[in-house]
């Protein structure tokens, strides 16, 4: 029976020794009721004429993506490149993008290395990226405006050089 008393005190006193020594941890961890604010850099637009006015200059599409079949979603980045996305059938079909003061490494947004890379040649010296026998990524400078075209599935080397010429 000493012994039941003595095991019954010993973990009597670990019991209370062990509760005075907690300390409360203030939380500091972030949870999913706390408020974050992040201002995205990407703003919508109804229509191409609403995007321009907002931008600041008169955004031309390319007319070979002028399309009645393409659903075509309309953006600024940082108020300083003005995008046109176009989709088919619910898939990412083409990318364009327009700015004033941007460089032409910094306005497609594609960092990828291509196989194929081409100068045209006449008024229009664009940057053509793709590999062997399609080209995926146009990029020029023109009249104080850098241009970018992306082709999610590619396209012949004509076909994107008609696709740069179509803006003018």
């Amino acid at each position: 029976m000493k012994r039941i008393g003595i095991v019954l005190v010993f973990t009597f006193m670990v019991f209370v020794l062990t509760s005075c020594g907690e300390k409360k941890i203030k939380d500091d961890v972030y949870n999913d009721t706390d408020e974050v604010n992040v201002v995205s850099p990407m703003k919508d637009y109804n229509t191409l004429t609403e995007m321009s006015t907002a931008i600041g200059f008169t955004v031309i599409e390319p007319k070979t993506l002028n399309d009645a079949n393409l659903v075509k979603d309309f953006s600024t980045i940082d108020m300083k490149i003005a995008q046109v996305m176009y989709n088919q059938n619910g898939e990412r079909y083409a990318t364009y993008r327009m700015a004033k003061d941007v460089s032409q490494d910094e306005i497609s947004g594609i960092y990828m290395t291509y196989e194929t890379v081409l100068t045209m040649t006449g008024d229009i010296p664009a940057k053509l990226q793709g590999n062997i026998d399609k080209f995926y990524l146009a990029t020029w400078e023109k009249d104080g405006y850098t241009h970018s075209v992306y082709l999610d599935n590619g396209a012949t080397q004509q076909e994107i050089e008609n696709c740069v010429k179509s803006v003018y």
